[in-house]
């Protein structure tokens, strides 16, 4: 008894061999007319046509592309805010290095001298009394174990 993989094998091999044989045949041109033609008439649709609700209704079909102007117009104007917020940055940071230059020689500038103010006179000269002699202070023990 055969395994089934063996049968499903052998089908799928013939099927293919089949397509294979079958779509060689139909590329052939054959001298005697050998084409096929499609064995039945084309019908339409069942149904409405857009174009028939259109005729029915009196409108005209719009265009299929959009308009893109109002696309381009957003764009432009994105554009535009960002060239201004990069000059309104540029100037920003012209300002501040101005404002540094300015600062930095305004500290480079001496400073103005400090008013001269007279020496304090020396304090008269008194009897110092000699220093005070301390009693020895006596230490506690350190605590032994």
């Amino acid at each position: 008894m055969p395994a089934r993989w063996r049968v499903a094998l052998v089908a799928g091999v013939c099927f293919g061999l089949g397509y294979g044989v079958v779509l060689r045949l139909m590329q052939l041109e054959l001298p005697g007319g050998g084409r096929l033609s499609e064995p039945f008439r084309m019908r339409q649709f069942p149904g409405t046509s857009l174009e028939s609700l259109r005729l029915k209704l009196g409108e005209e079909a719009p265009p299929i592309r959009g308009d893109l102007s109002p696309l381009e117009q957003q764009e432009q104007q994105r554009k535009a805010e960002e060239e201004r917020a990069k000059r309104d940055r540029e100037l920003e940071a012209e300002r501040q290095r101005e404002g540094l230059a300015d600062t930095l020689n305004r500290d480079l500038e001496p400073a103005p001298a400090p008013p001269v103010l007279p020496e304090p006179a020396p304090p008269p000269a008194a009897d110092t009394p000699p220093p005070q002699i301390l009693p020895a202070q006596t230490l506690p023990e350190p605590f032994t174990p």
